[in-house]
């Protein structure tokens, strides 16, 4: 698996990307990077529906140039994870339980979590996030 550049967003420098596969079989694409001089912690990303490993460059940069070491992933049906419908432009899953077997390969206590307004409040749900004191929330739903 690789990750794309763009002009305006490089990938950010010491990238490892590998395939990790879920407790149902379906293989997700993750990436992490180290800074390069010790590391003050981790930060997790958990990005948003039909977001995607590339759109954080900017954001991975400016974590690593503070000495954070960094985590993401392609969710189910995200980026070039694997999707469960044919229409790759659908969105589909059957449990959300699906998401919480991450757990099993991503350990969280200790990072500093970074997420969207959809895929965070299923990890505070399903109690694997430090709510609030370690998690930072984008594009909040308002009601």
């Amino acid at each position: 698996m690789t990750l794309v550049a763009t002009e305006r967003d490089p990938v950010p420098h010491g990238a490892e990307v590998d395939r990790i596969t879920a407790a149902d079989g379906t293989v997700l694409r993750v990436a992490r990077w180290l800074p390069s001089g010790g590391t003050r912690g981790t930060v997790v990303i958990l990005n948003g529906r039909t977001e995607f490993v590339e759109k954080y460059f900017e954001v991975i940069g400016d974590l690593l140039r503070r000495h954070y070491a960094v985590a993401t992933l392609d969710w189910r049906g995200q980026g070039l994870s694997d999707r469960p419908l044919r229409n790759r432009h659908k969105g589909h899953v059957r449990d959300f339980g699906l998401y919480v077997s991450l757990t099993d390969l991503i350990n969280l206590s200790k990072a500093l979590v970074i997420g969207s307004a959809l895929y965070l409040p299923i990890a505070v749900a399903f109690g694997f996030v430090g709510f609030p004191r370690t998690t930072l929330v984008l594009e909040p739903i308002l009601c």
